[in-house]
């Protein structure tokens, strides 16, 4: 298990999840789609997911509208 943990994670096909999208959790998520990784992302809080399905940021990181097209 744990080799097939680490080819996937070398092949960038592991499906990362992130819980959180607030200042911590959304530049990480960014971050690993940027990495090429498939990502998924968890909040709660339905005004944050539905700003970052509209491809708008709701902190004040322009960097994301730049990167909203990724992998996420």
């Amino acid at each position: 298990m744990q080799n097939q943990l680490l080819e996937k994670i070398h092949t960038h096909t592991a499906q990362v999840a992130i819980i959180g999208l607030g200042y911590v959790g959304l530049p990480l998520a960014v971050a690993f789609a940027e990495a090429g990784f498939p990502v998924v992302g968890i909040d709660v809080d339905d005004r944050k997911v539905a700003a970052l399905q509209r491809g708008e940021s709701y902190t004040c990181a322009t960097w994301l509208m730049h990167h909203r097209d990724r992998r996420m």
